[in-house]
């Protein structure tokens, strides 16, 4: 019984080769974590006697086997989705990888069910081209997972009235912001709407020209990022609510630089060394060296930097706090 016994378990190891070569084309190891498992539950099954006769041997045999096939038939089932997806897309195979460490479980779906479906209906509904589309998976991977009926359609058509975009300013949003797909247009995005729009006294089309030039604001909480960080400007560079408005639609990404890491460095340095506070704002795209060398003996690069009018181009924002928001976690 005992030699019996043991040839589940090489032929177990035989399947485990067979999924990690399929593994191999994702370059996802993980992939036969699953059959590792089985035959360690397998292998510290109590021992076998002879007593148990060779009908339990031969049961436990056929049941790791079928355990095996249906993990490689897994495997086999996953790399041949992905290569669909792959190439629906044009992904290269670092980026294939990307999106399914990012997003796991879509090993599990079916391209011709699942994804080839959603991606046509995301495609279409904002009239994506093919670079636009490959940009917002490999930006926002679980969007493969989320129903567009009845998760995504809805939120975009409530984000798009509330606004009052086109079809193609809405497009220009998801593109610029990806995650935008994952909020919850009741739970996020229409509150901080509203709240930063009543804070700035914002007209609507003022809203919507903000918007449009920093898309990535739609994803930042209003009471633990937007409200603390618009209070403290205001009142540091004694700013009266017309001027900060201003200074906000002249440039939206003021909305995205840290306050701790480079709002509040900045004006103590510039208090320090007796320089303007208004070199905060106009060289807020300056790395923190080349500001501090500015500020401490009038060198750094000189100019305004970063006063662009085009909202995210002055400088990237490399201090934002990032999205912070609530995803809705369905699909």
């Amino acid at each position: 019984a005992a030699p019996l016994f043991m040839k589940p378990a090489r032929l177990l190891s035989l399947a485990v080769a067979s999924s990690s070569a399929a593994s191999a084309i994702l370059g996802v190891p993980s992939l036969g974590r699953g059959l590792r498992c089985r035959l360690a539950c397998t292998e510290a099954a109590p021992p076998i006697g002879p007593e148990d006769g060779e009908a339990w041997v031969f049961a436990a045999m056929d049941s790791t086997l079928r355990a095996a096939r249906d993990a490689v038939n897994s495997a086999e089932f996953s790399a041949a989705n992905c290569e669909l997806l792959r190439a629906r897309l044009g992904l290269s195979e670092g980026e294939l990888r990307r999106v399914v460490v990012a997003y796991p479980t879509v090993l599990g779906y079916s391209y011709e069910d699942n994804l080839a479906p959603s991606l046509a209906a995301l495609q279409q509904r904002l009239s994506l081209s093919e670079s636009q589309l490959r940009r917002v998976v490999i930006a926002q991977p679980q969007v493969l997972g989320y129903s567009y009926d009845a998760n995504v359609a809805p939120s975009l058509s409530k984000l798009q009235r509330r606004l009052q975009l086109c079809d193609e300013e809405l497009a220009r949003v998801v593109v610029g912001q990806p995650a935008v797909l994952s909020y919850s247009f009741e739970a996020k995005i229409e509150p901080a709407l509203a709240k930063l729009q009543a804070r700035l006294e914002l007209s609507a089309s003022s809203l919507r020209r903000l918007v449009l030039l920093y898309p990535a604001v739609l994803g930042y909480s209003y009471d633990a990022n937007l409200a603390p960080k618009l209070q403290y400007l205001q009142e540091a560079l004694e700013l009266s609510p017309n001027e900060l408005r201003a200074k906000v639609l002249m440039m939206p990404a003021l909305l995205g630089y840290s306050l701790e890491r480079r709002y509040r460095p900045r004006v103590a340095l510039c208090r320090a060394h007796d320089k303007p506070l208004s070199a905060v704002l106009s060289r807020i795209s300056r790395s923190h060296r080349e500001f501090e060398a500015w500020a401490t003996d009038g060198r750094g690069g000189g100019g305004s930097g970063g006063s662009s009018r085009g909202g995210g181009s002055g400088g990237s924002a490399r201090g934002g706090e990032g999205s912070g928001g609530a995803r809705r976690g369905e699909g």
